[in-house]
C-alpha cells in the first residue's frame, strides 16, 4: 500500500514507460496529491498510475495540472483498471491531452479524464474540472469526461467539465463507449 498522508508530489515528467509513478497497481493508493505532471511518450498506460488489477483500490488521489501524450489508454489517475478494481473520492484538475500523431494512432485507443479504460469495476464520488481533450485523430475507440471505455462497471456520483472535441465516434461526456454500465 501507498499511503501518501495528504503529501503532494510535484513538477514530474516521464518520457518512457507506463505510468508516471507506477506502472502497474496491484494493492492501493491513498491520500496522495500530484500537481505539475506531464507524460509525453506514446507507451501503452499514459497517466499517474498505469494500470490496475486484482481488487486494486485508489481512494483520496487528487490530481492538479496533468498534461499525457495520446497512447492507447490514457487518463489523469489511472490508464486501465479491471478484475474489481475501485476508485473512491478522487480528483483530476486542468487535464490537457497532447495530440500527437503516433505508431499508436490505431482504433485502440481510450481516453478519460480519470480512467482511460474501466472494466468490471467503480468509479464512484470522484470529478474532472477543466478537461482540455481535443484531437484530430479519428481513430479513438472512446474519449469520455470520466472514462474513455467502461464495461461491466459502475459509475456513481461523478461529473465532469470542460472541453472534449474530436473528429471520431464514441465521445461522451462522462463515458466515451461503454458495453454495459450501471451509470447513476
Amino acid at each position: 500500500m501507498l499511503d501518501g498522508n495528504n503529501h503532494t508530489i510535484s513538477n514530474i515528467t516521464s518520457t518512457s514507460g507506463n505510468g508516471v509513478i507506477i506502472s502497474q497497481l496491484t494493492g492501493t493508493v491513498r491520500n496522495l496529491y500530484a500537481e505539475h505532471i506531464s507524460k509525453t511518450n506514446t507507451g501503452t498506460y499514459n497517466a499517474l498510475i498505469g494500470s490496475a488489477n486484482k481488487a486494486a483500490v485508489i481512494e483520496n488521489v487528487h490530481v492538479t495540472d496533468i498534461e499525457l501524450a495520446i497512447s492507447n489508454r490514457v487518463g489523469g489517475i489511472i490508464g486501465e483498471l479491471y478484475e474489481a478494481g475501485r476508485i473512491t473520492n478522487c480528483s483530476v484538475i486542468s487535464i490537457l491531452l497532447l495530440d500527437a500523431l503516433t505508431s499508436n494512432s490505431n482504433s485502440d485507443l481510450m481516453i478519460g479524464g480519470i480512467a482511460g479504460s474501466l472494466t468490471d469495476s467503480i468509479i464512484e464520488n470522484s470529478y474532472v474540472q477543466d478537461l482540455n481533450f481535443e484531437t484530430e485523430i479519428s481513430s479513438i475507440n472512446g474519449m469520455g469526461g470520466v472514462a474513455g471505455l467502461c464495461q461491466n462497471s459502475t459509475i456513481v456520483n461523478v461529473y465532469a467539465t470542460g472541453i472534449i472535441k474530436a473528429n471520431s465516434q464514441n465521445v461522451g461526456g462522462i463515458v466515451g463507449y461503454t458495453g454495459s454500465i450501471n451509470l447513476s
